[in-house]
C-alpha cells in the first residue's frame, strides 16, 4: 500500500464518515460518504479586502498558500518571526508552542500572531504588514474563493 494513502479503517483527519457503506469503501472513496467534522472558517485579509475559506486545523499561511495568495514568509515553522501579521477581530490557537523570543507577550497582547502557526477558532480578520497579497495561481483561488453577496440597489 503507498503510504500516503490511508486504510479504510481508519478516515482522514477532520471528517466523520456515518454513511452506511462507508467501512466498505476503500480509503480513496471515503470522501464519497464523508461529510466534514466542522464548517470551514472565513479568513479576511487587510488591506487588500480578501476573504478566503480556512479548513479547520489549518494555519493562515496554509489556507492562503491553498488559495493561491502569497506574501513575505520566512522559515514557515515558527522560528524567525517573519510571517507576523496583526489580528484584527477573532481569535486563534497554536498547534504549536511559540517561542517568547520569537513573539513576545507584548505582541500577543497587541494582537500579534505567527501565520505559519496560527490557527483560527474561527472568522477572522487580519492585517499585513507594509505590504500586499500577491496572487500566485488563478485556479487555486477559484476553489477557495469566498463569494461576496451582491446586491440589487
Amino acid at each position: 500500500m503507498f503510504p500516503s494513502v490511508e486504510r479504510a479503517a481508519t478516515p482522514a483527519r477532520g471528517v466523520v464518515c456515518d454513511g452506511p457503506k462507508a467501512a466498505a469503501r476503500p480509503a480513496v472513496m471515503l470522501s464519497t460518504c464523508c461529510r466534514p467534522r466542522s464548517p470551514m472558517s472565513v479568513l479576511t485579509v487587510l488591506p487588500d479586502d480578501v476573504s478566503v475559506l480556512v479548513k479547520p486545523g489549518e494555519t493562515i499561511l496554509v489556507a492562503l498558500a491553498a488559495s493561491g495568495y502569497g506574501y513575505r514568509i520566512g522559515c514557515r515553522r515558527g522560528g524567525c518571526g517573519i510571517c507576523k501579521v496583526d489580528l484584527l477581530s477573532g481569535s486563534v490557537t497554536y498547534d504549536h508552542p511559540v517561542s517568547d523570543q520569537v513573539l513576545t507577550p507584548e505582541e500577543i497582547a497587541s494582537g500579534t500572531v505567527l501565520s505559519c502557526r496560527a490557527v483560527p477558532d474561527g472568522d477572522i480578520t487580519i492585517a499585513l504588514r507594509d505590504e500586499r497579497l500577491k496572487l500566485n495561481s488563478a485556479l487555486l483561488r477559484s476553489f477557495r474563493a469566498v463569494k461576496v453577496p451582491t446586491t440589487k440597489e
